[in-house]
């Protein structure tokens, strides 16, 4: 019987780092997923605001690989739901 995935909410409040929910989300959508795609299944399925989560990508070129190390990238991410953990409140 399949395991079923985890959904991106429960990722998320996991605490999943970043290039680990972003790997995911690629394998998902076949490989190729775009910044704008990233930004609205962030706020479909996990409900966070693309205007909290859209400064990520300056650690990222076009094709969503990143140009900066993975724990400046992850730390900023924790940041990220730091504030968006605030707003649940």
């Amino acid at each position: 019987m399949p395991t079923e995935e985890p959904g991106i909410r429960e990722m998320v409040v996991a605490g999943t780092p970043f290039l680990d929910l972003l790997e995911h989300l690629k394998r998902r959508a076949g490989g190729k997923l775009s910044p704008g795609g990233f930004l609205r299944i962030l706020q479909e399925e996990a409900g966070i605001s693309f205007t909290r989560t859209r400064d990520i990508f300056v650690y990222f070129n076009p094709d969503m690989n990143p140009i900066a190390e993975p724990e400046v990238i992850n730390e900023r991410w924790q940041v990220l739901l730091a504030g968006w953990e605030l707003d649940r409140q």
